[in-house]
């Protein structure tokens, strides 16, 4: 995960800001061309020795991203309701 495509994903939350830890990431960069770029990386050289690989996605984490868009939708909804005065 990118510090840039958290970057843009703050940008487009209306205020509300995220942290890289909302998505628990193994490791976080900075410095990459376009946020999300990482995406379509199938190699991360770490150092001069440690070669990352690849090979499918991991979702044994489901229920954990479904509650951080859950808490996202939240933060964003109370954002707009607080921000419209109907409370």
């Amino acid at each position: 995960m990118s510090t840039e495509s958290v970057d843009d994903l703050n940008s487009k939350l209306n205020g509300v800001q995220v942290s890289t830890l909302y998505f628990r990431p193994t490791i976080t960069i900075s410095g990459v061309q376009k946020p999300y770029e990482e995406d379509d990386w199938r190699f991360v050289r770490i150092g001069e020795d440690a070669v990352l690989r690849y090979t499918k996605q991991c979702d044994r984490y489901a229920e954990t991203v479904a509650m951080h868009k859950f808490v996202l939708l939240l933060i964003n909804f109370s954002f707009i309701f607080l921000q419209t005065g109907a409370c």
